[in-house]
């Protein structure tokens, strides 16, 4: 193997890795994989004010705080509070919702040693009826990976498909595979039936970084917009810098998500942002609709520093 073809192969294995996540990255990785067991729970709690706190994990939030944000938006539209607490609240019913389908697409590039690699990413994420229901594909001339999962919520297993893209948007699966569950966690600082990647609270947006949320016009009413629904744009600018005055990066709200990233590449730290921003969708009863992702970093994987940029779009459907 050439050395240019060896570093094209290194490339592609970080992009896949922090494109698809713990399940594709194991399986090009393999033993390289990183577990991180519990380290992230040093950052599980985060001061949102003067007189209280909040886990990373919107699905637990202490009802002293949960009160706190209902009793914020009680009897107001998303446009009559601010941006970030409309997606607070939008976050902690998705993430609680019995029955929730998320799409994703979107492209992920990254540059390394003068080499550019490009991977479409089309998946999905559904939880009803007590399951949950993960597919992914990853796709380019490259490389043409996916796997599917299946987990009944509550069970310490779940099912994993291996998989191999056709196209952007088909895949051959292989045989069914019972997995053990523990350790996703560790793995990817959410749960398995955690709909959102990142945090938006009060501490983890940038000064200037929430605009002021308005009512979106909408051109096409589908099975994300629905008849008769009022939808409201929310724009979040999370807190990616160095803290001057220690040097240190500030995770903010992306301290869940860069664990996925460093474990997933196996990578020698964790990323270092240079931005994301969130464009947001949220509809009248406070629930995620659209989230348009686009954020940069910098990730070190097999020796390799990798310049990533990731434009993604993820949909919600809570009719599927």
């Amino acid at each position: 193997m050439t050395k240019r073809r060896f570093i094209i192969n290194m490339v592609v294995i970080v992009v896949l890795a922090v494109v698809s996540g713990y399940f594709i990255g194991s399986y090009i990785a393999g033993s390289r994989l990183i577990a991180l067991t519990n380290s992230y729970n040093e950052l599980a709690l985060r001061d949102m004010d003067d007189d209280s706190i909040i886990p990373n994990y919107f699905s637990e939030l202490p009802s002293t705080y949960l009160n706190k944000i209902q009793s914020v938006v009680s009897g107001k539209t998303p446009n009559q509070v601010s941006a970030i607490y409309a997606f607070m609240m939008a976050e902690y019913n998705t993430n609680t919702s019995g029955n929730v389908y998320k799409e994703i697409t979107g492209s992920i590039a990254a540059k390394s040693m003068g080499i550019n690699v490009n991977q479409s990413i089309l998946a999905h994420k559904q939880k009803k009826d007590g399951m949950i229901y993960i597919d992914k594909i990853s796709y380019s001339s490259m490389a043409k990976v996916a796997f599917k999962a299946e987990h009944n919520i509550g069970e310490d297993t779940y099912i994993y498909y291996p998989g191999t893209a056709n196209d952007e948007s088909s895949a051959t699966w292989g045989s069914a595979e019972v997995r053990a569950l523990s350790g996703y966690r560790d793995v990817y600082g959410n749960g398995v039936d955690y709909m959102c990647n990142y945090i938006v609270t009060p501490k983890t947006v940038q000064t200037t970084g929430a605009s002021q949320v308005k009512q979106k016009k909408v051109s096409e009413r589908n099975d994300y917009y629905l008849d008769g629904e009022t939808y409201y744009e929310v724009n979040v600018g999370l807190d990616i810098r160095i803290d001057e005055a220690t040097g240190d990066f500030v995770y903010g709200g992306v301290s869940n998500y860069m664990y996925e990233i460093k474990s997933t590449a196996s990578a020698n730290d964790f990323p270092v942002f240079s931005y994301c921003n969130l464009h947001v969708v949220v509809d009248s009863h406070y629930r995620l609709v659209e989230i348009n992702i686009e954020e940069n970093y910098q990730i070190i994987a097999y020796g390799f520093n990798a310049n990533t940029t990731v434009k993604q779009t993820e949909m919600f459907s809570y009719v599927k």
